[in-house]
């Protein structure tokens, strides 16, 4: 009696046959995967994973670092997360990368400096000869501590809490300036969905409680739709700069010739647009005045954004392509929706932002109250300053009683002023450099001309830049943390050493198109 595998040997054999060929095709088959796996996510490891590191800290820090309050609950994730995502990117920081981005170096080091020279003990004599610091001799002698050691800050404690707070843009900037331009236009769509995501719920804490669990901070302005920031005006001022985000992702993401001919190459015009009066929508019920009047100037500077001009020895085309003719009717769609927004928001009387610009007195406003204060403050205290962070308790120092009030003066209201207030004469030095680099930036992009590729990355960031450093004139939003990393990834992309760095103006054309696509 036989067994069925002996009673069939040759199809025993001819499966073992198979067998063994099958065997080695997939061995074969699986080592080509592996080598291709290889191939793919080993470069991946190395230059992507810094892209990644950084989105995924822009996210935390817009949805828990919205705040400027030192006491905030979340600053014990932000903080330690921060350092750690320094560390990460000083550890593959190189010497090239600091020189093409070396001015923006320079800028963070003297801040850094500034506050760590604020913090240094010093003699007693020579604290006690400063300008505006007679009160710690004072102090001294009434407790019996005269002659100590005192740093040039009036209140250390938040100076360093200002120091800290540094390790957020600085990790920022050593992630950025190591992304390669197709990284770096990479970082405009997941700003954009961060907007999105603070507009959606702005609509949320509208239709809700006014003190419910959509707010994330508990010092904030309830009742009003402030999205991922504590303040309206914060919130405002970022959903403005959105509307020249949005023109320019409209601008570079150009369909292909296939989604040219279907309905797809309208349906992003249309759903860019409805996104923008959204977003004026909410900057209107927000109540900030200050947004409005940015979001004004958003709109007239489109067409200095997205302007793509002719080739120098070109004759002017009497065709226009689709994104041509957008890019012409777009400040006017704009405009109309404004219109149409406004009506309605006035005839609903929910424009809060337009009845406190109209109807409001502006000698009322405590920003304007407090200025004589501040200014004899910042005189005073000059040219050392009363130390970074020093505004809460320096101005309770001085304040007048005809000023006196039930919520207290948390920043003066003001990015400049302050500046001039607590960092004294190497404040003001380096905001006029900023202020200089800035207008040599935009003179070194009037002079160069890129036919193949207009420079809209760029021109994005002296505008966003631009709308900031306005805003900062009646607020605080430098010191927000949020904010003050959205800044320095808009100086990294109107610096123009990185297009160089990589291989001149035809491959960074390339590279910005596909990178927004």
């Amino acid at each position: 009696m036989t067994t069925g595998r002996s009673a069939n040997p040759d199809r025993s054999s001819g499966r073992r046959k198979g067998g063994g060929k099958w065997a080695h095709r997939s061995a074969a088959r699986n080592g080509s995967v592996k080598r291709s796996l290889r191939a793919s996510f080993g470069p991946w490891s190395r230059s992507e994973s810094r892209f990644w590191v950084l989105s995924a800290f822009l996210v935390m820090i817009f949805g828990m670092a919205g705040s400027c309050r030192v006491d905030n609950e979340s600053l014990m994730i932000v903080r330690p997360l921060s350092a750690i995502v320094l560390g990460f990117g000083l550890s593959s920081l190189t010497v090239e990368q600091i020189r093409a981005y070396r001015w923006l170096f320079v800028v963070a080091i003297v801040c850094v400096a500034v506050a760590l020279a604020q913090l240094l003990p010093l003699p007693a004599q020579m604290i006690y000869a400063m300008s505006g610091h007679g009160v710690v001799a004072e102090i001294d002698r009434a407790i019996g501590n005269y002659g100590a050691l005192h740093p040039i800050s009036l209140t250390p404690t938040l100076t360093r809490n200002a120091l800290w707070s540094m390790m957020g843009p600085l990790a920022v900037l050593v992630l950025g300036v190591q992304l390669s331009l197709v990284q770096q236009g990479r970082l405009l769509p997941l700003l954009i969905l961060i907007g999105i995501a603070s507009t959606a719920l702005g609509v949320l804490q509208i239709l809700g409680d006014p003190k419910g669990v959509f707010y994330t901070f508990q010092d904030t302005d309830n009742g009003l739709p402030v999205g991922l920031f504590a303040n309206r005006n914060h919130q405002a001022v970022f959903l403005a700069t959105m509307l020249p985000m949005l023109a320019v992702w409209l601008r570079t993401t150009e369909p292909t010739p296939r989604a040219t001919q279907s309905a797809q190459s309208f349906g992003r015009p249309i759903g860019v647009a409805v996104l923008g009066a959204s977003l004026l929508l909410i900057i209107l019920l927000t109540g900030s005045r200050s947004g409005v009047v940015i979001a004004l100037l958003a709109c007239f500077g489109l067409p200095l954004v997205i302007y793509r001009p002719a080739p120098r020895g070109s004759r002017p085309s009497g065709r226009f392509s689709s994104l041509g003719n957008l890019g012409r009717v777009a400040p006017i769609a704009l405009v109309v929706f404004t219109g149409l927004i406004v009506l309605a928001a006035v005839w609903g009387n929910r424009a809060l932002s337009l009845d406190r610009l109209f109807t409001n007195n502006i000698g009322e406003d405590m920003r304007i109250q407090i200025l004589p204060t501040v200014q004899s403050i910042i005189a005073e205290y000059w040219p050392m300053g009363s130390g970074l962070g020093s505004f809460i308790d320096v101005f309770r120092m001085h304040e007048s009683a005809d000023i006196l009030m039930q919520k207290s003066m948390n920043n003066a209201h003001d990015d400049w002023l302050e500046a001039l207030m607590t960092a004294g004469a190497p404040g003001a030095a380096i905001l006029v450099f900023v202020t200089v680099l800035w207008l040599s930036r935009v003179a070194l992009l009037i002079r160069t001309r890129c036919s193949s590729a207009p420079p809209y990355m760029v021109r994005l960031g002296f505008i966003i830049f631009l709308l900031y450093a306005l805003a900062s004139f009646t607020d605080y939003h430098v010191q927000d943390g949020s904010i003050s990393c959205l800044i320095v990834v808009v100086a990294i992309w109107m610096n123009p050493a990185a297009p160089v760095r990589q291989g001149g103006a035809a491959e960074s054309a390339s590279s910005a198109r596909a990178s927004v696509a």
